[in-house]
């Protein structure tokens, strides 16, 4: 948030206001519209409990209040949703309540029990970092950074799906509903975020953003990132109470028991993807506005 003093200005019919901001600073600045002066600017600071957030349609809503805690935010109109969670805050989320489970989840009722805890964190995991990455990817385009949409459906899209005009028809869909060819493409689940290789895919494409070499992170956490991706598939589609995650694989690799161990650690290294990859979006630049 940023506040400006007024008092430094004599009474105007009109003053011109400025913002600015970055992933570093957010300032405010405020002067005469009619005449040449120095502005009064003021510096933002991180509010306790207080944001806003830009909804759909350019609406401002306030998000909770100073001694007010808020877990979360999603409002709809008329059955539409028109603002969400960001993606970063929706991942926070995650951590949190993995965390909880694990922290209050040690006491002796025995290994099976630890087996079903362990499981359900990694599937808040996967869900969680499926969730941000699809998020973040629109959301990056919500702040102006471009995007090339045609070479993004062009790898997501069949050689005949093109020939018969499915990118035309994404722009027309688009243009109708008042949204952008790429969101309209991410609803029709065409980019599946819960694969690895596809959503790291997706990003190469759409933002020359790579896991591998601008993260900073080694090869050995992306691999264990695909691997427990696997192990999330297997717990929600053959069951909670799996206790091998890669039986199918053993041997020659060496068993892959469902430990709480196993949890912290896909915390920890799922996290830590998470927000170096954030942080990279945030230094994709943005074309400079006229």
């Amino acid at each position: 948030m940023a506040e400006v003093d007024l008092h430094g200005l004599e009474p105007a019919d009109s003053v011109r206001i400025r913002a600015s901001w970055s992933s570093q600073e957010t300032a405010l600045y405020v002067g005469y519209a009619d005449k040449p002066c120095q502005p009064i600017m003021g510096k933002g600071y991180l509010s306790k409990g207080r944001t806003f957030r830009v909804g759909e349609g350019g609406h401002i809503y306030q998000i909770g209040d100073d001694g007010v805690q808020i877990m979360g935010i999603s409002v709809f109109q008329g059955g539409r949703q028109v603002l969400q969670e960001t993606a970063l805050n929706s991942w926070s989320g995650v951590v949190e309540a993995a965390r909880l489970l694990l922290t209050n989840s040690k006491q002796s009722a025995g290994y099976l029990f630890e087996v079903v805890v362990t499981n359900q964190v990694l599937v808040m995991l996967v869900t969680g970092f499926e969730t941000y990455c699809q998020r973040r990817f629109l959301e990056m385009e919500m702040e102006g950074r471009i995007i090339d949409f045609e070479k993004l459906a062009k790898r997501f899209y069949s050689n005949r799906e093109i020939k018969i005009g499915v990118i035309e028809g994404l722009k027309e869909g688009a243009r109708k509903q008042a949204k952008t060819p790429t969101s309209l493409m991410v609803e029709q689940r065409r980019i599946d975020f819960g694969n690895f290789d596809d959503c790291k895919r997706a990003y190469s494409i759409g933002y020359r953003i790579s896991f591998g070499s601008d993260l900073g992170i080694n090869n050995q956490v992306l691999e264990f990132i695909r691997r427990v991706i696997e192990y999330r598939h297997r717990i929600v589609h053959v069951s909670p109470m799996i206790a091998m995650l890669n039986q199918g694989c053993v041997p020659p690799e060496e068993p892959v028991f469902s430990k709480m161990e196993l949890g912290q650690e896909a915390l920890e290294k799922f996290d830590r993807f998470i927000r170096s990859l954030h942080q990279v979006t945030l230094k994709v630049p943005a074309p400079e506005r006229q």
